[in-house]
């Protein structure tokens, strides 16, 4: 799959990927539901999948940011 955006939307991916991962970790440190943990812990290991893969794409040449 291929993902065309600007660089000042790759950012802003950025940054809310990041700003969700922080509110994870906030959330898997105050619940106590092991089911509901496991959860979090898997949502946590997709969003620092994404982080590297957003924070390494490119915008296409000729795009203007």
């Amino acid at each position: 799959m291929r993902l065309d955006i600007t660089e000042q939307e790759r950012v802003l991916l950025l940054e809310l990927l990041e700003a969700k991962n922080t509110a994870m970790y906030h959330e898997l440190h105050h619940t106590d539901a092991r089911e509901y943990k496991d959860y979090v812990k898997r949502q946590i290991e997709v969003l620092e999948g994404l982080k590297p893969k957003v924070a390494g794409a490119a915008a296409p040449t000729g795009t203007v940011p």
